[in-house]
This record gives C-alpha cells, sequence and structure tokens, in this order.
C-alpha cells in the first residue's frame, strides 16, 4: 500500500470512531459510556455485538431516553446468555 492510502486508513478508522463516540454518548448515560468502554478492553467481541445491538435498536426506535447502567447490565448478561456454547455430551452404554 502507498503511505497516503495508508494515511487514508486510519483517518476514515478515525472519523468512524468518532462517529460512533457521538451516537454512543447519545443514547447512553455517563455511567453506561464508562462500564461500555470498560467491556471495549477486556471484551472487544462483546464490546462490538452490544454496538451493534444500540445502533439497531436505536434505528427501530426502541430506545427512548438514555440507556443506564442498570439496563446496560441487563443488555449485556442477555448477549452473554445467548452465547453461550451449548456442550453436547455423549453418553456410552
Amino acid at each position: 500500500m502507498e503511505p497516503s492510502a495508508d494515511a487514508d486508513e486510519i483517518r476514515r478508522k478515525r472519523e468512524q470512531e468518532l462517529r460512533l463516540k457521538l451516537v454512543l454518548q447519545q443514547l447512553l448515560a455517563p455511567e453506561a459510556i464508562g462500564r461500555l468502554n470498560n467491556i471495549r478492553m477486556s471484551n472487544p467481541e462483546l464490546f462490538e455485538s452490544l454496538v451493534q445491538l444500540f445502533v439497531t435498536l436505536h434505528q427501530q426506535g426502541k430506545i427512548s431516553g438514555k440507556v443506564s447502567e442498570e439496563q446496560l447490565k441487563s443488555l449485556v448478561a442477555r448477549v452473554l446468555e445467548q452465547k453461550r456454547e451449548t456442550k453436547i455430551t455423549f453418553a456410552r452404554k
């Protein structure tokens, strides 16, 4: 890649992160933003899932007001519950 292409890619990523930050500030209470940032550092995959969920819920008009920290905890629990792997065990006769 050319240096200018790298710079363009970095600029696009920064712009996208800034847009995401602005949207999250509109949707989440400050405590929820702090908790979501902690999730981002410890579990980036969960963070991405939650962001997609927030964007979807916002687009569908299902979020009224700002999401509190308690509501975020409940959403995290639901997302984690859905992602749990099912264990299959074989019973030998």
